[in-house]
């Protein structure tokens, strides 16, 4: 029967499949990367907003980490910044310089998890270099 619950956990779902789709576009790629992953985004923001309604009229739904202030706001807010500029180089064959890009990042960035998803960028774009 349908819920608050229910439908917040079929969004949570449909969160994370939306997520890994823009992955694989990225990765594909496909064309145009950056619009699609953009579309992608927009539809993320659509169900983030239907989420907040839920927790606002049902707040025992909403999980902790959302209430709680992100101690990692900063690196997330450099890392969204480097991702969207190394994907303009990418997107452009200019993949040294989408690499560059990353690197730089990481002698700003010391938090583990930040450093290993640009870290993984760059073994992704290395191996994009050399086929």
């Amino acid at each position: 029967m349908a819920s608050p619950e229910s439908i917040d956990r079929l969004l949570t779902l449909a969160s994370a499949l939306l997520d890994r789709a823009a992955g694989e576009i990225r990765d594909a790629p496909l064309q145009p990367v950056r619009a699609n992953i953009m579309q992608i985004g927009k539809a993320l923001a659509e169900v983030h907003e239907i989420k907040a309604v839920i927790y606002e009229t049902h707040p025992h739904l909403k999980p902790d980490y959302l209430s709680a202030p992100d101690p990692n706001a900063e690196a997330n807010r450099r890392l969204t910044a480097a991702m969207i500029d190394a994907q303009d180089h990418e997107e452009h064959g200019h993949v040294e310089e989408a690499i560059a890009t990353f690197r730089a990042f990481l002698k700003l960035d010391d938090t583990p998890h930040h450093r290993e998803i640009a870290q993984g960028e760059i073994e992704r774009l290395q191996r994009k270099k050399n086929a």
